[in-house]
Protein backbone atom coordinates (compact mmCIF):
# COMPACT_ATOMS: atom_id res chain seq x y z
CA UNK A 1 0.00 0.00 0.00
CA UNK A 2 1.65 3.28 -1.05
CA UNK A 3 2.21 5.95 1.62
CA UNK A 4 0.38 9.17 0.82
CA UNK A 5 0.29 12.58 2.43
CA UNK A 6 -3.11 11.72 3.90
CA UNK A 7 -1.82 8.56 5.62
CA UNK A 8 1.22 10.41 7.01
CA UNK A 9 -1.07 13.05 8.45
CA UNK A 10 -3.23 10.37 10.12
CA UNK A 11 -0.17 8.74 11.69
CA UNK A 12 0.96 12.12 13.03
CA UNK A 13 -2.46 12.73 14.57
CA UNK A 14 -2.44 9.34 16.30
CA UNK A 15 0.96 10.11 17.84
CA UNK A 16 -0.32 13.46 19.05
CA UNK A 17 -3.23 11.69 20.79
CA UNK A 18 -1.07 8.94 22.30
CA UNK A 19 1.46 11.27 23.94
CA UNK A 20 -1.07 12.99 26.26
CA UNK A 21 -2.47 9.58 27.26
CA UNK A 22 1.00 8.34 28.16
CA UNK A 23 1.67 11.50 30.18
CA UNK A 24 -1.63 11.13 32.06
CA UNK A 25 -0.94 7.45 32.86
CA UNK A 26 2.57 8.31 34.05
CA UNK A 27 1.19 11.08 36.27
CA UNK A 28 -1.44 8.76 37.77
CA UNK A 29 1.20 6.10 38.47
CA UNK A 30 3.41 8.68 40.19
CA UNK A 31 0.51 9.91 42.31
CA UNK A 32 -0.38 6.35 43.37
CA UNK A 33 3.21 5.35 44.13
CA UNK A 34 4.62 8.42 45.85
CA UNK A 35 1.52 10.06 47.31
CA UNK A 36 -1.17 7.47 48.02
CA UNK A 37 0.91 4.36 48.68
CA UNK A 38 3.71 6.04 50.62
CA UNK A 39 1.79 8.65 52.60
CA UNK A 40 -2.01 8.42 52.53
CA UNK A 41 -2.94 4.72 52.40
CA UNK A 42 -1.21 4.00 55.71
CA UNK A 43 -3.54 6.41 57.51
CA UNK A 44 -6.53 4.25 56.53
CA UNK A 45 -4.92 0.90 57.37
CA UNK A 46 -6.02 -0.68 60.67
CA UNK A 47 -3.56 -0.46 63.59
CA UNK A 48 -1.61 -3.64 64.36
CA UNK A 49 0.00 -4.54 67.68
CA UNK A 50 2.08 -7.67 68.32
CA UNK A 51 2.76 -8.72 71.92
CA UNK A 52 4.59 -11.69 73.41
CA UNK A 53 6.42 -12.77 76.54
CA UNK A 54 9.11 -15.14 77.74
CA UNK A 55 9.70 -16.64 81.18
CA UNK A 56 12.94 -17.39 83.05
CA UNK A 57 13.38 -19.12 86.42
CA UNK A 58 15.83 -17.05 88.49
CA UNK A 59 15.94 -18.73 91.88
CA UNK A 60 14.21 -21.47 93.82
CA UNK A 61 14.18 -21.38 97.64
CA UNK A 62 12.52 -23.46 100.33
CA UNK A 63 9.44 -21.22 100.29
CA UNK A 64 9.00 -19.90 96.75
CA UNK A 65 10.48 -19.63 93.27
CA UNK A 66 11.43 -16.34 91.65
CA UNK A 67 10.51 -15.98 87.99
CA UNK A 68 11.39 -13.16 85.59
CA UNK A 69 8.80 -12.38 82.91
CA UNK A 70 9.96 -10.43 79.86
CA UNK A 71 7.21 -8.62 77.95
CA UNK A 72 7.51 -6.99 74.54
CA UNK A 73 5.16 -5.05 72.30
CA UNK A 74 5.78 -3.97 68.71
CA UNK A 75 3.72 -1.78 66.40
CA UNK A 76 3.73 -3.69 63.11
CA UNK A 77 1.25 -1.29 61.49
CA UNK A 78 1.85 1.88 59.52
CA UNK A 79 0.48 4.39 62.00
CA UNK A 80 0.80 5.36 65.65
CA UNK A 81 -1.44 3.43 68.05
CA UNK A 82 -2.49 4.06 71.64
CA UNK A 83 -2.50 1.25 74.22
CA UNK A 84 -5.15 1.47 76.90
CA UNK A 85 -5.53 -0.50 80.15
CA UNK A 86 -3.50 -3.60 79.41
CA UNK A 87 -3.55 -6.58 81.76
CA UNK A 88 -1.23 -9.53 82.33
CA UNK A 89 -1.80 -12.40 84.73
CA UNK A 90 -0.11 -15.62 85.81
CA UNK A 91 -2.57 -18.47 86.37
CA UNK A 92 -1.83 -21.80 87.98
CA UNK A 93 -2.72 -24.76 85.76
CA UNK A 94 -4.37 -27.75 87.42
CA UNK A 95 -4.18 -31.20 85.87
CA UNK A 96 -6.40 -34.00 87.05
CA UNK A 97 -6.38 -37.47 85.52
CA UNK A 98 -9.91 -38.84 85.85
CA UNK A 99 -9.45 -42.09 83.91
CA UNK A 100 -6.52 -43.89 82.27
CA UNK A 101 -5.90 -47.06 80.29
CA UNK A 102 -3.87 -48.48 83.14
CA UNK A 103 -5.82 -47.23 86.08
CA UNK A 104 -3.99 -44.81 88.37
CA UNK A 105 -0.48 -46.21 88.05
CA UNK A 106 2.47 -43.89 87.69
CA UNK A 107 2.47 -41.78 84.54
CA UNK A 108 6.15 -42.56 83.86
CA UNK A 109 5.33 -46.28 83.73
CA UNK A 110 2.49 -45.71 81.29
CA UNK A 111 4.70 -43.49 79.18
CA UNK A 112 7.49 -46.12 79.06
CA UNK A 113 5.01 -48.79 77.97
CA UNK A 114 3.64 -46.53 75.26
CA UNK A 115 7.10 -45.72 73.88
CA UNK A 116 8.11 -49.40 73.90
CA UNK A 117 4.97 -50.73 72.20
CA UNK A 118 4.37 -47.80 69.85
CA UNK A 119 1.01 -46.60 68.56
CA UNK A 120 -0.50 -50.08 68.91
CA UNK A 121 -0.47 -49.62 72.67
CA UNK A 122 -3.38 -47.17 72.34
CA UNK A 123 -3.77 -43.91 74.16
CA UNK A 124 -1.90 -43.36 77.39
CA UNK A 125 -4.87 -41.61 78.92
CA UNK A 126 -8.51 -41.50 77.94
CA UNK A 127 -9.52 -38.44 79.93
CA UNK A 128 -7.33 -35.73 81.33
CA UNK A 129 -8.98 -32.66 82.81
CA UNK A 130 -7.10 -29.36 82.69
CA UNK A 131 -8.43 -26.30 84.47
CA UNK A 132 -7.12 -22.85 85.29
CA UNK A 133 -6.53 -22.42 88.99
CA UNK A 134 -6.09 -19.28 91.02
CA UNK A 135 -4.36 -16.14 89.77
CA UNK A 136 -0.85 -16.02 91.19
CA UNK A 137 0.21 -12.61 89.88
CA UNK A 138 -1.43 -9.79 87.98
CA UNK A 139 -0.38 -6.38 86.76
CA UNK A 140 -0.34 -3.70 84.08
CA UNK A 141 2.52 -3.01 81.70
CA UNK A 142 1.97 0.74 81.64
CA UNK A 143 2.56 1.11 77.92
CA UNK A 144 1.01 4.19 76.28
CA UNK A 145 1.61 4.74 72.58
CA UNK A 146 3.83 3.26 69.89
CA UNK A 147 4.83 4.78 66.58
CA UNK A 148 5.08 2.64 63.46
CA UNK A 149 7.78 -0.09 63.85
CA UNK A 150 8.44 1.13 67.42
CA UNK A 151 8.74 -1.46 70.20
CA UNK A 152 8.77 -1.45 74.00
CA UNK A 153 10.04 -4.00 76.50
CA UNK A 154 9.47 -4.56 80.19
CA UNK A 155 10.63 -7.15 82.75
CA UNK A 156 8.95 -8.02 86.05
CA UNK A 157 9.90 -10.48 88.76
CA UNK A 158 7.20 -12.48 90.54
CA UNK A 159 7.36 -14.94 93.43
CA UNK A 160 5.40 -18.15 92.81
CA UNK A 161 4.68 -20.92 95.33
CA UNK A 162 6.81 -24.08 95.16
CA UNK A 163 3.68 -26.21 94.83
CA UNK A 164 2.99 -24.60 91.45
CA UNK A 165 4.50 -26.74 88.67
CA UNK A 166 2.83 -25.34 85.56
CA UNK A 167 1.44 -21.90 84.77
CA UNK A 168 -0.36 -20.00 82.00
CA UNK A 169 0.74 -16.45 81.23
CA UNK A 170 -1.91 -14.29 79.59
CA UNK A 171 -1.60 -10.77 78.18
CA UNK A 172 -4.57 -8.74 76.96
CA UNK A 173 -4.00 -5.24 75.59
CA UNK A 174 -6.75 -3.07 74.04
CA UNK A 175 -5.44 -0.53 71.56
CA UNK A 176 -6.72 2.04 69.09
CA UNK A 177 -5.44 4.77 66.80
CA UNK A 178 -8.07 7.21 68.08
CA UNK A 179 -8.08 6.75 71.86
CA UNK A 180 -5.57 6.97 74.70
CA UNK A 181 -5.53 6.60 78.48
CA UNK A 182 -6.79 10.17 78.90
CA UNK A 183 -9.72 9.64 76.58
CA UNK A 184 -13.32 9.65 77.73
CA UNK A 185 -13.63 6.08 76.48
CA UNK A 186 -11.52 3.41 78.15
CA UNK A 187 -11.32 -0.25 79.17
CA UNK A 188 -11.86 -1.51 82.72
CA UNK A 189 -11.02 -4.93 84.16
CA UNK A 190 -12.86 -6.44 87.14
CA UNK A 191 -11.51 -9.35 89.19
CA UNK A 192 -14.00 -11.93 90.46
CA UNK A 193 -12.88 -13.59 93.72
CA UNK A 194 -15.26 -16.52 93.33
CA UNK A 195 -14.33 -17.52 89.79
CA UNK A 196 -10.74 -16.16 89.93
CA UNK A 197 -11.43 -14.58 86.56
CA UNK A 198 -11.61 -11.10 85.08
CA UNK A 199 -14.45 -9.40 83.25
CA UNK A 200 -14.09 -6.70 80.62
CA UNK A 201 -16.07 -3.49 80.18
CA UNK A 202 -15.82 -0.43 77.98
CA UNK A 203 -16.71 2.72 79.93
CA UNK A 204 -17.53 6.17 78.61
CA UNK A 205 -17.93 9.47 80.42
CA UNK A 206 -19.65 12.67 79.33
CA UNK A 207 -18.12 14.69 82.12
CA UNK A 208 -14.68 16.06 82.77
CA UNK A 209 -13.47 13.17 84.92
CA UNK A 210 -14.04 9.43 84.76
CA UNK A 211 -16.22 9.67 87.88
CA UNK A 212 -18.84 11.82 86.16
CA UNK A 213 -21.87 10.09 84.61
CA UNK A 214 -20.20 6.76 83.94
CA UNK A 215 -21.67 4.44 81.35
CA UNK A 216 -20.05 1.00 81.35
CA UNK A 217 -20.98 -1.69 78.83
CA UNK A 218 -20.13 -5.38 79.54
CA UNK A 219 -18.18 -7.32 76.96
CA UNK A 220 -20.27 -9.43 74.61
CA UNK A 221 -23.28 -7.13 74.37
CA UNK A 222 -24.43 -5.40 71.20
CA UNK A 223 -23.54 -1.97 72.60
CA UNK A 224 -20.05 -3.24 73.42
CA UNK A 225 -19.49 -4.28 69.80
CA UNK A 226 -20.84 -0.93 68.65
CA UNK A 227 -18.31 0.91 70.81
CA UNK A 228 -15.52 -1.28 69.45
CA UNK A 229 -16.46 -0.45 65.87
CA UNK A 230 -17.11 3.22 66.58
CA UNK A 231 -13.78 3.84 68.32
CA UNK A 232 -11.77 1.29 66.33
CA UNK A 233 -10.67 -0.53 69.50
CA UNK A 234 -8.79 -3.79 68.97
CA UNK A 235 -7.30 -6.39 71.32
CA UNK A 236 -3.81 -7.83 71.23
CA UNK A 237 -3.81 -11.20 72.99
CA UNK A 238 -1.08 -13.67 73.92
CA UNK A 239 -1.17 -16.79 76.09
CA UNK A 240 1.60 -19.27 76.75
CA UNK A 241 2.04 -22.24 79.10
CA UNK A 242 5.25 -22.85 81.06
CA UNK A 243 6.55 -25.71 83.21
CA UNK A 244 8.50 -24.48 86.24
Amino acid sequence: MPITLKSLHAIRLRKEHIQPIVLILTLLWAIYTFVWKENISGQYAPPKLKIDASLQLIKRTQDFQLVRINFSARNIGEQTLNIMNDLWKVIEINHKVTETDQGLQNFDVRLSDFVALGPDAGNIERVRKTTNGKILAVGSLGWHSLKSTESQKLSVIVALPLTCKEIALTIVAPYSKNLNRNSQTWITWTYNKKTHGTSTEICTSKGISHNTRLNCTPAGSTNYKHLLEQNDIRFAYDESAYVL
